[in-house]
């Protein structure tokens, strides 16, 4: 079976940025235990946050979408902490 190779150069945390900013309205480049990571924000309970996978040039996307109402801002703080502990491992 073939596989398709991996691109050469991972595509840049800012392309990805750029990307999601189309849809999301808060975008932003920040440093996870995991490694560089875009973080988007489409409403004040769902989030997304896309990992560069370490030597594939892929990016793992991590999406969340919290309910509105009281519970909204204690399942935002779940999302990012969630995310906070993501660490890739050999």
């Amino acid at each position: 079976m073939h596989h398709p190779a991996a691109p050469v150069e991972p595509v840049p945390a800012r392309a990805v940025a750029a990307e999601a900013k189309k849809r999301d309205r808060s975008v932003r480049i920040m440093q996870m235990p995991a490694g560089t990571c875009v973080r988007a924000e489409t409403s004040a309970t769902d989030l997304s946050f896309y990992f560069l996978v370490p030597g594939s040039g892929a990016w793992l996307l991590l999406a969340f979408a919290g309910p509105r109402g009281p519970l909204g801002p204690v399942m935002k703080e779940l999302f990012e902490a969630i995310a906070g502990i993501l660490r890739w491992v050999r």
